[in-house]
């Protein structure tokens, strides 16, 4: 979330978004959110983040998202990045890339 919400503003400050438009795109993120699966970062999770990190090449916030969607039992991971997907196949999870 908050890596959508940085990008957003940086389109927001590049005028590539009007504010109604930033206003609305927020409000929709937000209200996704009732629907999200929200993981603390345990113990658990920082181990199967170095698993991930270790096995396949990831940026460390990405390997913290496959993560945190294994240890919390994620029904689907979701996702557009190739690597990520692929790790998040490696913890067993189920993976739709878009």
């Amino acid at each position: 979330m908050p890596e959508l919400i940085a990008a957003f503003c940086r389109l927001l400050r590049e005028h590539r978004l009007r504010p109604a438009q930033y206003a609305r795109i927020k409000d929709d993120l937000l209200a996704d959110l009732a629907d999200a699966l929200i993981c603390d970062t345990s113990l658990q999770v920082v181990q199967k983040t170095v698993q991930a990190l270790e096995a396949r090449r990831l940026r460390a916030m990405d390997a913290i998202h496959v993560a945190a969607a294994s240890v919390c039992g994620a029904e689907v991971f979701v996702s557009a990045d190739t690597r990520q997907c692929a790790a998040a196949r490696d913890l067993g999870l189920k993976v739709v890339g878009v």
